[in-house]
């Protein structure tokens, strides 16, 4: 990411400095979206009477609610202050 970003070459010490940049952030964003995702699929397949449907709904539903938090994420990383968690 940072190689493309900054556009300097892949191997070169500068993307490797600080490799756990944004952990914080994907922990955050996993977490959620495993925690909420499989609760949002019970409750709509119970709802639409699918379970296909219950999980396309509830993937819907989760790429509406994350997408903001990997924005986040996303200006996160590529900002220079590492330090912050979001």
């Amino acid at each position: 990411f940072l190689s493309i970003v900054n556009k300097r070459p892949f191997m070169r010490w500068e993307n490797w400095s600080d490799p756990y940049r944004g952990l914080a952030q994907t922990l955050v964003q996993r977490s959620i979206s495993s925690g909420i995702y499989f609760p949002l699929e019970d409750r709509f397949s119970h709802a639409l009477g699918s379970s296909l449907l219950g999980g396309q709904a509830a993937g819907v539903t989760m790429g509406l609610f994350l997408s903001p938090l990997a924005y986040v994420k996303y200006q996160c990383w590529g900002g220079e202050d590492s330090g912050r968690l979001f």
